[in-house]
């Protein structure tokens, strides 16, 4: 499981350390629209709602600062922007924010971008149509192909138990890549990547890859 705390620094150094391939991330905006790394809208200590605070109120890294880590040339960072009504703001303006933080970074390059809210693809992919987005979906579906390109996404990531070699075969087919959510088991590591799925992420990095170069 987990060996450092979720969307911190040292635990993406951590990542880069073990030889992941990349590190997936969520952010969120700020009053000032300053992009923080955080998983959480309302912070866990003292429910503050990052929404309601400047950056510089709270003890959360910029998505700039994470961006500008130190990183091996192949090494990926995959933006999950969270949503939420009333505590982020329209999908045209993240989108830009998002943009506009990518561009600035010395990883443009090296960069994806996900959510839940296929609004917010949608508007990131009108003005960055070269970066790739993947689509989260929480519900099992046979229909990804379809969802993925409403969502204007090159790639589709559902929850790795609603993951079957047919719908892996059927993304595939249409184009789609498949990069599935959050896989701690090794014996689903097995099935998952026998099953031709694209990427798979987990909360222990350092166990993944000794796992898959053993």
């Amino acid at each position: 499981m987990a060996t450092h705390p979720e969307n911190t620094i040292p635990g993406f150094v951590h990542a880069m350390a073990c030889g992941a391939d990349g590190v997936e991330l969520d952010v969120a905006v700020t009053l000032d629209d300053i992009l923080v790394v955080t998983h959480d809208l309302a912070l866990k200590a003292g429910g503050r709602m990052v929404r309601e605070h400047r950056a510089a109120e709270l003890p959360l890294p910029a998505l700039d600062e994470v961006l500008a880590i130190q990183s091996p040339e192949k090494f990926w960072f995959d933006i999950e922007a969270k949503n939420q009504p009333d505590l982020t703001p329209r999908a045209d303006c993240y989108a830009r924010l998002l943009s506009d933080a990518i561009r600035r970074s010395p990883v443009h390059h090296r960069v994806l971008v996900r959510s839940f809210d296929h609004d917010i693809l949608r508007a990131f992919h009108a003005i960055e149509p070269d970066i790739p987005a993947a689509a989260l979906i929480g519900y099992g579906s046979d229909e990804w192909p379809s969802i993925a390109r409403a969502a204007n996404a090159s790639i589709i990531s559902p929850h790795y138990s609603t993951v079957t070699g047919a719908r892996v075969r059927n993304a595939h087919d249409a184009g789609i890549r498949v990069n599935t959510w959050t896989v701690n088991d090794p014996a689903d590591w097995d099935r998952l990547a026998a099953i031709g799925v694209d990427t798979i992420i987990t909360d222990d990095p350092a166990a993944a890859v000794k796992y898959f170069n053993c």
